[in-house]
């Protein structure tokens, strides 16, 4: 029903915009000097249809009747009207004559700023001609050109309907797009519909919700200030300055261009302030917006175009892409307002809407253009399709190879199988090399073999497992396993608990062997996962076998024993929300509950475990990545003769390596028990202290102050108990990729400081 919906529509949109067309051109200059004026808007009259100038004063205009009557119009010039009585032969060649003007008197009654009753008059005009506007279709003509220093590297073109409903949103319709050879078409998703319209309250820009100048408590946060006066024909034209008046809310600075008697926005010309920060890797970003308004049906103002500019630098230590530049225009061709829009359009997404479109799209031709630069028409005739923007933006420094590594295995097609290797160090095993290979041919079944040796135990270890895909939510999964693991999943791999004790560090891991057969089932959806197992295994203790080091012996603790013998266990786990990620990457929402019953002949065991991540963001909302607090609560409790390779522990810090969720000031040690309870809290403060301080340069450069605490409960099933509580503060974000923490003992003396990977979201 939707395909044959968009086909619908698309052929009705179809009709009004291609058939019997006249395509006009022209260049507009400047009388006195010759200069070519950019953005000059062109309206033919009897018609909302309308198009702007570029960068050379070039325009092109779709015309499908004659005779016809163009209006040129642009603030600080006489506009002017010309008259086709049939398709001109020629470039059409207009001049604009400035308007000279003198400035009136200014009359300022209580000491404040004229522009602020400008702007209190403007908001008030807005507020009555917005309840007016229900809904709108526009025809709409987006161009987004991405250069470097050496020149455009991309270009990418559409041509789409936009329909906008009060409370619905936006849902564009891709009618024709165009793109330079090293840019498929499924990859031009330019467009109008997340481009900002300056007359809205609140303004979605690079990730902050920004306050508009038009905001109904714009004069609450804005600084207004008259700057000038122009004239528009023989109507006034008021220039007023933007600054940002509240501190540490992201807002615009710029220009204001506002028409006397109607108080409307003629034009804008604004840049995020200077609390618009981007978190690294970006070294730079520099934004700039212009726009346009002009009057419509029912009195109401919109847009007529978006000219965006954009500027980035990024790189790490070690890796750094070319800057690059970025330069987007829409022109809005025509609109339709309050006019009947179809609510079928409404019930799909936005995306999908989209996707549904551009699958469908004609190539673009000239008809809906604002014309190429010459640069441009270089581009289109230069660029090939081996010149990719990740070949041209490729990075320099030490890391750049494993990134055109990745981009290789990425760009060389989807292969039918995954090799990973598994390689780990320990007391026990010593040397482990091994590799998993798992295949997904065509069909229902895919094997995964995980084969390896350990050299110190001298000894192969197996995984042998086969996923059968029942439904495309359930696969079921038996296997055979002789291998030794871990006694309790620790936050910290086996790889690189390793590389501690090669350099010289103590194995911080128990270790036993198991061997048998498992069977699981899984059901998985994108924010609900559940998995159920049935287990028959024998258990074998291990014992301690190397103490070497990169560096020569170093002392390791025994390697504590396990309950031995034949084990039975069933298993669930259910999590819901977001996926497992590192401790303290990235903020994550979820619950994930655990169920294990285990027996044997003469012991029996069932623990049940909870655990909890949440995060909130707490003030300063409207930032893209505003103040958050980062909570994670972990439970774990049994019954029965619980045996220790079924025991959890507390993570403590693996030498001076301590994420969230570990007790950073407890190295090289873990603090294990019968029932056991963490709760850990951050409150990632970004760089708002250095702001309030005055430190702009730490604010800059991303980094990051955080404060937060681990509190730890254990308990044995002999009834003793232990507690442990510390409080931290950190800097985050250094060099773009680590964290430093300082951490303090709450329940007795002792302290201590470490490092981790950065928390990023």
């Amino acid at each position: 029903m939707s395909r044959i919906f968009l086909i619908l529509l698309l052929f009705w949109s179809g009709l009004s915009t291609t058939r019997g067309q006249h395509l006009i051109r022209g260049t507009v200059r400047n009388a006195e000097t010759n200069q070519p004026l950019e953005a000059v808007h062109i309206q033919l009259l009897g018609t909302y249809r309308g198009t702007i100038t570029n960068m050379e004063g070039r325009f092109t205009l779709e015309i499908q009747h004659f005779p016809a009557m163009l209006r040129l119009r642009h603030i600080g010039y006489r506009s002017r009207t010309i008259r086709l009585n049939a398709p001109p032969d020629t470039t059409l060649d207009v001049r604009l004559t400035p308007v000279t003007y003198s400035l009136p008197p200014v009359v300022v009654g209580t000491g404040s700023d004229p522009a602020e009753e400008i702007m209190r008059r403007v908001i008030a005009r807005k507020q009555t001609w917005r309840s007016r506007l229900h809904t709108y279709r526009a025809e709409t003509y987006s161009r987004q050109t991405v250069a470097t220093d050496t020149g455009i590297v991309q270009i990418a073109e559409t041509h789409s309907l936009v329909f906008w409903k009060r409370d619905k949103g936006v849902r564009e319709v891709v009618q024709a797009r165009r793109q330079t050879a090293n840019l498929s078409g499924a990859q031009n998703l330019v467009g109008a519909r997340y481009l900002p319209n300056f007359y809205d309250d609140d303004l979605d820009i690079a990730g902050y919700r920004m306050i508009g100048p038009t905001h109904p408590k714009a004069l609450r946060y804005y600084r207004f200030r008259l700057t000038g006066y122009r004239y528009l024909d023989d109507r006034l034209v008021y220039d007023i300055a933007v600054e940002p008046a509240a501190r540490f809310q992201p807002l615009f600075r710029g220009k204001l261009a506002v028409l006397d008697s109607a108080y409307a926005l003629l034009e804008v010309d604004l840049e995020p302030g200077e609390m618009v920060l981007f978190p690294p890797p970006f070294q730079e970003v520099r934004l700039h917006y212009r726009q346009q308004f002009s009057l419509f049906k029912d009195s109401v103002w919109l847009p007529v175009d978006v000219r965006v500019q954009g500027a980035f630098k990024i790189g790490f230590p070690g890796l750094q892409f070319p800057p690059f530049q970025v330069r987007q225009l829409t022109r809005f061709i025509t609109y339709e307002v309050n006019v009947p829009l179809p609510d079928t359009l409404f019930q799909q997404t936005a995306e999908e809407i989209l996707e549904a479109s551009v699958a469908r799209a004609d190539t673009l031709t000239e008809l809906a253009r604002v014309p190429l630069t010459p640069p441009e028409q270089q581009a289109y005739a230069w660029i090939d399709s081996t010149q990719t923007l990740s070949s041209v933006l490729a990075p320099r420094g030490l890391l750049a190879r494993f990134v055109r590594a990745d981009s290789r295995r990425a760009s060389s097609g989807s292969r039918p199988f995954r090799f990973t290797p598994r390689l780990w160090f320990n007391r026990v095993e010593g040397l482990h090399v091994g590799a998993r290979l798992y295949l997904w041919p065509k069909g229902r079944l895919k094997p995964d073999v995980a084969l390896g040796y350990a050299f110190a135990s001298e000894r192969p270890t197996y995984r042998l497992q086969l996923h059968a895909r029942l439904h495309p939510r359930i696969t079921l999964t038996p296997g055979l396993f002789d291998e030794t693991i871990p006694r309790w999943p620790s936050i910290y791999g086996r790889l690189m608990v390793g590389m501690h004790m090669l350099m010289g560090g103590r194995d911080y891991l128990d270790y036993y062997r198991r061997q048998g057969f498992g069977l699981e089932a899984v059901y998985g959806t994108e924010h609900l996962h559940m998995r159920a197992g049935y287990f028959l295994e024998r258990h074998r203790s291990d014992t301690l076998r190397t103490t070497r080091t990169l560096f020569g012996p170093r002392s390791q603790r025994p390697n504590l024993p396990v309950v031995e013998g034949r084990w039975q266990r069933l298993t669930v786990t259910v999590r819901i929300g977001d996926e497992s990620l590192p401790a303290g990457l990235l903020g994550r929402r979820a619950l994930e509950l655990a169920l294990e019953h285990g027996w044997q002949t003469d012991a029996r065991y069932l623990r049940l475990g909870l655990l909890l991540d949440a995060y909130w963001s707490t003030f300063l909302r409207r930032r893209m990545m505003p103040p958050t607090l980062y909570v994670r609560l972990q439970v774990s409790t049994a019954s029965g003769a619980l045996p220790p390779q079924a025991r959890r522990v507390l993570d403590g810090a693996l030498g001076r390596f301590g994420p969230f969720g570990t007790l950073r000031t407890l190295q090289n040690a873990f603090l294990e028990g019968d029932h056991l309870l963490l709760l850990a809290w951050e409150h990632n403060f970004r760089s708002l202290p250095f702001e309030l301080l005055g430190l702009r340069s730490l604010a800059q450069h991303g980094i990051e102050w955080m404060i937060g605490g681990t509190h730890g409960r254990i308990w044995h099933a002999a009834g003793t108990s232990r507690n442990y509580h510390e409080l931290t503060i950190a800097l985050n974000r250094l060099l773009g990729m680590f964290r430093l923490d300082l951490g303090v003992r709450l329940d007795r003396p002792g302290w201590g400081w470490g490092i981790s990977y950065a928390r990023v979201f």
